[in-house]
C-alpha cells in the first residue's frame, strides 16, 4: 500500500496501519485527549505537538530515551498532521518494548519500532538492521529515509533478505522480527508512504518509492 501523503488533501484512510484519523472525531475530543495525557504528569509538558488542522498529537511519555527523539519527533508529527495521536512511549522496562503508538478516539491502534536511515548509509544494510534490531512483540517497523534519493534495487534486496531471514528464524520456532514494514522517502515536498507486509511484498511486488509511484 502506498499514499502520496505530500498532498494537503488526505487520500487514504491507512498511514501506518493506522484508520484513525482526524475525521473519526472531533477536534473537542482530541483536544481532551490531550489534555487528560498531559494532566497525568506521565508525559513531558514541553514535548509535546498539537495540529490544529488534523487534531492530531504527539506526546512523549516521561521514561523515554531521549536519545534520537528529534529524529522521533519527525516521524511522529508526520503521522500527527494526518490525525492520528502519537504517544512516544515509556522504555524504562516496565512499559511496552516499542517506541510509539499510534491511535485515536477509537480506542486502537498498533504500537511502532521507529528507525531512521541515514543519508550515508546503505539502504540495503539500513532497511535489514531496521528490520532485525526491531523491538518485539510489535512486530510493526516504520522507517523513514533522511535522503531524497534511495536506491530502490539495493532497498528491495535488503527488504527480502529481512524477510527471508525471518521467515527461517519463524520456521526454527521463533517469533517474527516484522509483521508490517512502513517506509516514509523524503521528497521536495514531504514524505511518501509506503507499506508492506511480508505477504504482500512477496505476492504483490516490491516497495517502489514516491517516483515509481508518480
Amino acid at each position: 500500500m502506498s499514499c502520496d501523503c505530500r498532498k494537503k488533501k488526505l487520500q487514504a484512510d491507512k498511514f501506518a496501519g493506522c484508520t484513525i484519523l482526524n475525521k473519526m472525531a472531533s477536534h473537542a475530543d482530541s483536544r481532551r485527549a490531550y489534555k487528560r495525557l498531559l494532566a497525568s504528569g506521565d508525559y513531558f509538558a514541553e514535548r509535546t505537538y498539537y495540529s490544529e488542522e488534523s487534531g492530531g498529537f504527539v506526546v512523549v511519555h516521561r521514561g523515554h530515551m531521549t536519545g534520537g527523539l528529534d529524529s522521533e519527533m519527525e516521524t511522529a508529527r508526520f503521522y500527527a498532521d494526518r490525525g492520528v495521536w502519537v504517544r512516544l512511549l515509556d522504555e524504562t522496562g516496565r512499559g511496552p518494548f516499542a517506541d510509539a503508538h499510534h491511535g485515536g478516539p477509537r480506542g486502537d491502534g498498533l504500537r511502532w519500532d521507529y528507525k531512521t536511515a541515514q543519508a550515508s548509509g546503505s539502504p540495503k544494510s539500513q532497511v535489514q538492521s531496521g528490520i532485525s534490531s526491531g523491538k518485539k512483540p510489535s512486530g510493526n517497523i516504520l522507517i523513514r529515509f533522511e535522503e531524497q534519493m534511495v536506491n530502490m534495487d539495493l532497498l528491495n534486496r535488503g527488504v527480502r533478505a529481512a524477510f527471508l531471514h525471518d521467515q527461517k528464524r519463524v520456521k526454527q520456532g521463533g517469533q517474527p522480527l516484522v509483521r508490517h514494514l512502513v517506509l516514509l522517502f523524503r521528497t521536495l515536498t514531504g514524505y511518501f508512504e509506503e507499506s508492506r507486509t511480508p505477504e504482500e511484498f512477496f505476492n504483490e511486488g516490491l516497495f517502489r518509492g514516491p517516483e515509481r509511484n508518480d
